[in-house]
């Protein structure tokens, strides 16, 4: 199992993005494992995270998105993303905000 956290922030258009693991660039697409976990944080606020069409998260998994979850369903699942920030403005949900989380089939050994 993978612990995957995934930091949000603003590009140069104001839009919602992801980051790569060591948060230096953008990376749209998260690839991890079934078994692994992943959690979306932000410096900026509290994060919303909605998933298209179908969630790599069982149904009973947390709904908050600073809470690491478990994956359990292997594909690809779009979603895209929002940050409040402590003044209360949320910024994402339309534009370029968003990512893709890609689930192989196998469970990774390890730890």
């Amino acid at each position: 199992m993978q612990q995957h956290t995934v930091v949000l922030t603003f590009d140069e258009h104001g839009n919602v993005v992801p980051l790569n693991d060591d948060a230096t660039t953008v990376s749209k697409n998260l690839e991890a494992q079934k078994s692994d976990r992943i959690r979306w944080i932000s410096p900026h606020g509290a994060v919303a995270i909605t998933f298209q069409k179908s969630s790599p998260f069982p149904a009973e998994a947390s709904t908050r998105d600073e809470d690491f979850r478990t994956v359990a369903n292997a594909g690809n699942f779009p979603y895209i993303c929002s940050i409040t920030t402590p003044d209360g403005e949320k910024h994402g949900w339309e534009g370029d905000c968003g990512g893709v989380v890609i689930i192989g089939g196998s469970t990774r050994g390890g730890g």
